[in-house]
């Protein structure tokens, strides 16, 4: 889920605008910042808000960014992407879920911690000899 990683203000959702995450291979990097505003062109219009593009998280697999599409060319937008090798995603923020992660992620943080402390205990009383 992007939910962990993804900030509520880098999500547009309009009437007219719609923000897609687009995960991106490490090789394919330069073809995307090269081609991502042309991808969607209609009647020598493109439907992909210029320099929308924004690097959310990058790693040694690939590159996530955020870039933002007129509504309306949504569904075209995904097709190209997805004709590219590029993954797009729609995503709309949802603070429950935001919420729900993180608690889920404290309890199993704490999880980890009272097993460790029983592994150590218990290693502690086998091998004291």
């Amino acid at each position: 889920s992007l939910s962990t990683i993804v900030k509520p203000e880098q999500v547009i959702n309009t009437e007219f605008f719609k923000s897609f995450f687009v995960f991106v291979p490490t090789h394919m990097g330069p073809l995307w910042n090269n081609t991502y505003e042309t991808l969607v062109e209609q009647d020598g219009h493109y439907y992909v808000v210029p320099r929308s593009s924004i690097l959310i998280r990058s790693d040694s697999d690939g590159s996530l960014f955020r870039v933002v599409v007129f509504r309306k060319m949504a569904d075209e937008f995904k097709s190209k992407a997805r004709e590219q090798k590029f993954i797009a995603r729609d995503y709309e923020y949802n603070e429950a879920e935001v919420n729900e992660a993180s608690d889920r992620r404290a309890y199993l943080e704490d999880a980890l911690t009272r097993l460790n402390h029983d592994l150590e205990a218990h290693s502690a009383g086998f091998f004291s000899e």
